[in-house]
């Protein structure tokens, strides 16, 4: 999802024409209503757009904004205020029923996982072109996505699960139901960092970590899956994703991998093969998170109802019950 929105970064770099003389006098006061049917752009198409555009003194205001992309809806509120030096902007975004395989078209596998998504984007930063405000953003994204589903395929590699990614690959790849997902993340002078992030499947539970550097336009996260089922051979991920916006990599943490094999290779020549499977014998001891509860909170946040609080790391990690859980 976060490699697909920031996937075309030179759109980011556009100097924003607020600065003209004209623009922060009346001579350039105007209040415009656009609505338009579909909207054609590099990232995605943009449909239903209905938005009133204000200027009054040097201040731009979008509200409201409103239009469809990827299959869901986007309603909020944009401001951009040109009377000082270097532009100040503040985003107030909703999205509603968003189709997560649909931020990224074009990939091959898009079907890796599907979902509906909600969220809320409140960011605020300075600078005259978007990439300069991002890279000052101060603020929070939450996002959550009740029920959905995930390849087996990819959850199995998130782990390095040697044993049950081949019998996956023998069976043919299923979808694995997804019972919640919900991140909450903090912009600190352009620093994206997850606060709170967990995806619960039947299979696993996955966390994030790391940080997304929107002034340098990188990533730097790591999924850090957490079985629920018994693997007589797993190497323990985690998968890293890092690298420049237009062209990330993803791919598995080798040292850890390699340690844990060289021990198990250690094992087997001074005590015996069967002692060489436990470095990579995993136990599966993760529960099911309280989704139900997790969930209500992360849509209350969403909704900006009076007292929602964000959900916090260790509450989603204490949050585990026996499988039968809600959620």
């Amino acid at each position: 999802m976060l490699a697909a929105l920031f996937h075309r970064h030179d759109l980011l770099r556009i100097e924003l024409p607020l600065r003209e003389p004209a623009v922060q006098g009346r001579a350039a006061d105007a209040d415009v209503h656009f609505v338009g049917r579909r909207i054609v752009t590099p990232v995605l198409p943009l449909h239903r757009m209905d938005a009133r555009l204000r200027i009054v003194r040097g201040v731009l205001t979008l509200d409201p904004l409103d239009f469809r992309m990827a299959g869901g809806d986007i309603v909020g509120k944009v401001t951009l205020d040109a009377t000082q030096s270097v532009i100040a902007g503040t985003a107030n975004l909703q999205i509603d029923e968003m189709r997560l395989e649909r931020l990224v078209p074009k990939v091959q596998n898009n079907k890796a996982s599907v979902g509906m998504m909600k969220g809320r984007v409140q960011l605020k930063g300075t600078g005259n072109s978007v990439a300069a405000m991002l890279g000052t953003a101060n603020g929070s994204v939450t996002v959550v996505m009740d029920g959905g589903e995930i390849s087996g395929l990819v959850l199995r590699l998130m782990n390095l699960d040697v044993q049950h990614t081949l019998i996956t690959l023998l069976r043919g790849d299923q979808h694995v139901p997804v019972r919640c997902m919900v991140g909450r993340f903090e912009a600190v002078h352009g620093h994206l960092r997850p606060q709170a992030f967990i995806m619960d499947t039947e299979k696993a539970k996955v966390a994030l970590t790391g940080d997304i550097d929107l002034g340098a336009e990188r990533f730097n996260l790591k999924l850090v899956a957490q079985p629920k089922d018994v693997s007589l051979v797993s190497l323990r991920g985690p998968i890293v994703i890092d690298g420049p916006f237009d062209s990330p990599s993803v791919r598995p943490d080798l040292k850890r991998a390699i340690a844990r094999g060289a021990a198990a290779i250690a094992l087997g020549i001074v005590a015996t093969p069967v002692a060489a499977l436990v470095p990579l014998f995993e136990v599966g001891t993760a529960k099911d998170a309280n989704c139900e509860a997790i969930v209500t909170q992360a849509k209350a946040l969403i909704d900006q109802e009076p007292g929602a609080q964000p959900p916090a790391s260790d509450a989603m990690e204490a949050a585990g019950g026996s499988r039968k859980g809600g959620g």
